[in-house]
């Protein structure tokens, strides 16, 4: 059996057995997807909560930092009695109508004045008080703004006073992010001992604030779900991670069952490529034997049709031209040619199925005369058919060629055109040579070869039943087998393309020193 069978088995086997393990690696994929979003939608749920729980805490504040800064209208002992007095409130300052920072100022600033006005400097730099409104907070005419200084992110909170300007607090971070850490506890309880998830609150640099859960998953793993929160944490992020192995265990039960079933579709494929190959053994055992004798019958037949046309050659010779004598004679001699021809491309075809073709008999010979020839042999089947060959031979000179092997092509697509195009009257047949490259164009005027047949021209065993070719015998081998001998002649056979007609090139190697070739 040639490897070529022993690989389709083998495909035959491994198809079924790779689907079933792509279905059944795919169905596990789903299961642990669904399990996936399952946890993820819960993850959501439990982060918007406590997203919710911050929002109302944030409001709150609000509320509580809005009746603080009512009573301010710039005055600077009340200013610095609430910066000295209230937990909240790291330093009170006052902005004019314009923005500009009133107080403190440097002039008359203590220490913890100067320092807020050394934090605060890229504040009021920027222009970020009072928070353009548009992008203040509750409402609109406070708001907050947030800044970045060395212990992390810094509040403020602003109030406008009308034209007197805007009354502002400096958040103490520690006490605000405290009393954050104590609401947040009832919504997403302590649960240290818990491995299994983490739930992290992150700020605006990505610095871990606040952690929930003791589950430690792997580094750079991606979160099974996050939720930004909303002001004045903006930049602010909640992560929840969950063990893989609490979702994906239900993914786990499934994959022995599918597993079962994926044997269970193996073992059948198994069988039925076992059936398959013993079949398909048998059949390639019953072709190989018609091949085989018809190799044997047509090597049997060719040593005494060898004979026959070589006394028909010599009976020619003595019998004198005209006569129904030698009209019977040339018809022997026209079909022993036509048999000879079928036959080599029976054993050409025997040969290539095989694997043993025949190596080039490279011997100098000139190609027009080679061509001339294989012409001389078809001249009274043509001119019996009202056909005539136009040859024009132009490869001159004595090259390294197989004889045989250009007479064989030549020959099949001159009998192509003989039972194809007799209707196109004319035939012809053109060589030529550039350096080491020859050719021979095959022209015809017949109906030619449709375009969609073409893909399929020199396949073997092709024929296209139409109206020309149906009443005309043939194997289907001519095309196919010439194209073998010409591209082991280091060249190839091609169809051209031609308005009316078909032509086919014929290329080849063709050496000029025929002295170093020998």
């Amino acid at each position: 059996m040639k490897r070529r069978h022993v690989a389709a088995l083998a495909f035959a086997f491994v198809v079924p057995m790779v689907l079933a393990l792509a279905l059944a690696a795919s169905a596990v994929r789903d299961g642990r997807e669904r399990a996936r979003i399952r946890a993820s939608d819960a993850a959501s749920a439990r982060l918007e909560a406590a997203s919710a729980r911050i929002a109302a805490v944030a409001s709150e504040w609000d509320a509580a930092l809005l009746h603080l800064s009512d009573g301010l209208d710039g005055n600077r002992q009340a200013l610095r009695k609430l910066s000295d007095g209230h937990p909240w409130v790291r330093q009170a300052f006052w902005l004019d109508a314009n923005a500009r920072l009133v107080f403190p100022d440097a002039a008359t600033s203590g220490l913890r004045e100067t320092e807020f006005l050394a934090r605060s400097e890229l504040l009021f730099a920027a222009g970020l008080l009072p928070a353009a409104r548009e992008a203040g907070g509750v409402g609109t005419d406070h708001g907050w703004s947030s800044y970045w200084w060395r212990e992390g992110s810094q509040w403020v909170f602003w109030k406008a006073k009308g034209v007197r300007g805007y009354a502002g607090l400096e958040l103490n971070r520690y006490v605000l992010l405290s009393d954050l850490s104590a609401r947040l506890d009832p919504a997403v309880p302590r649960q240290s001992e818990n491995k299994q998830y983490r739930l992290r609150l992150e700020d605006d640099r990505g610095a871990v604030f606040a952690v929930w859960g003791g589950y430690v998953p792997a580094e750079g793993a991606r979160p099974l779900a996050s939720s930004e929160l909303p002001k004045p944490f903006s930049g602010w992020t909640l992560r929840y991670d969950m063990d893989e192995q609490v979702w994906a265990a239900e993914g786990r039960a499934s994959l022995i069952a599918l597993a079962l079933g994926a044997l269970g579709v193996l073992f059948a494929a198994a069988a039925l490529a076992v059936y398959v190959f013993r079949g398909f053994a048998d059949e390639l055992k019953l072709a190989g034997q018609r091949v085989s004798f018809v190799n044997q019958v047509s090597h049997e037949l060719k040593t005494p049709l060898t004979n026959i046309r070589l006394y028909a050659e010599l009976l020619a010779k003595r019998l004198p031209e005209g006569g129904s004598e030698r009209g019977y004679l040339d018809v022997i001699e026209r079909e022993g040619r036509r048999l000879s021809r079928l036959i080599n491309n029976v054993l050409t075809f025997g040969r290539e199925t095989r694997g043993s073709a025949e190596n080039l008999c490279l011997r100098p010979d000139s190609i027009d005369a080679a061509v001339e020839r294989v012409l001389d042999a078809f001249r009274p089947s043509f001119e019996e058919r009202e056909m005539m060959i136009d040859a024009r031979l132009n490869a001159g000179g004595t090259v390294m060629i197989d004889a045989d092997l250009i007479d064989q092509v030549v020959g099949n697509l001159l009998s192509n055109a003989e039972k194809y195009a007799a209707s196109g009257r004319i035939v012809t047949v053109e060589t030529g040579r550039e350096e080491e490259r020859a050719w021979v164009r095959v022209k015809d005027r017949g109906p030619g070869i449709k375009k969609e047949d073409r893909p399929r021209l020199f396949l073997q065993f092709e024929r296209f039943h139409v109206a020309v070719t149906d009443a005309v015998g043939g194997t289907g081998l001519g095309l196919y087998l010439s194209r073998v001998l010409a591209r082991r002649h280091g060249g190839d056979l091609v169809l051209e393309e031609t308005e009316t007609g078909s032509s086919f090139l014929f290329i080849f190697c063709a050496e000029n020193n025929c002295e170093e070739s020998i």
